[in-house]
């Protein structure tokens, strides 16, 4: 744990610099974000999301990655030595349990409800139950989170998973906004399926709702540089 949580802070360390100078990073309500054990989610703009979630935060997280990012290499051993969790496609179970185990051992998770990268096209996919399962079953709070940036400035990269090429959409410079909203608490039975479905709709209105936000406040901001630039 020592190690994860070493090289965790490392890059992000190094993430850090680099953000200051490339990326016009906006934060909205960071400060009702409660300590201890909890469960972070937004919508999922670009892969770098995760990263840039976590700097915001500056609190140790496990990470829920897709199986398919894990399989590059030598990506994907840095990411399980940082303490993310791979998500494999033939089963979420394994992936869940050891969520469960971080949330009981006092951890964050973060995780997209999306469960992949948003359409470019603009809007949100459709979301799974992971993040609704994991608070009705551990109590833990959901804090979500509305992530807007500029869909012109993803930068798609071609990288090796495994043995095929798969797109990654990077945002590597550009105004990027986060609003993050109050803590959502959810009790009940998780094997009750269609109240798991209830509360990953409401949690995913709340993610589309702090989005709106964002992007509201980041076309606020551009707005006198348009009228400069006109004028």
């Amino acid at each position: 744990m020592i190690i994860e949580t070493l090289l965790y802070w490392l890059a992000f360390l190094v993430l850090g610099s680099y953000v200051t100078i490339r990326l016009n990073l906006k934060v909205n309500n960071s400060t009702s974000i409660p300590k201890g054990a909890k469960i972070l989610t937004a919508n999922h703009p670009s892969v770098s999301d995760p990263f840039l979630l976590s700097m915001v935060l500056r609190q140790y997280s496990h990470i829920l990655i897709a199986e398919e990012v894990f399989n590059i290499r030598p990506f994907g051993r840095l990411l399980r030595r940082m303490g993310f969790i791979c998500v494999e496609k033939a089963s979420g179970r394994p992936a869940f349990e050891r969520s469960i185990e971080a949330l009981n051992n006092g951890h964050n998770v973060m995780l997209f409800p999306e469960g992949e990268i948003s359409p470019m096209e603009g809007g949100f996919s459709e979301p799974h139950t992971g993040a609704a399962r994991l608070a009705i079953a551990t109590g833990a709070p959901i804090i979500p989170a509305g992530i807007h940036i500029q869909r012109t400035r993803i930068k798609t990269l071609k990288m090796v998973s495994g043995d095929k090429e798969v797109p990654a959409h990077w945002y590597f410079n550009g105004p990027y906004t986060i609003t993050f909203g109050e803590p959502m608490y959810f009790h009940g039975d998780v094997e009750d399926r269609d109240y798991v479905r209830e509360v990953t709709r409401t949690i995913m209105a709340e993610i589309e709702r702090l989005a709106a936000i964002s992007e509201a406040q980041m076309n606020a901001q551009l707005a006198p540089n348009f009228s400069r630039l006109a004028g």
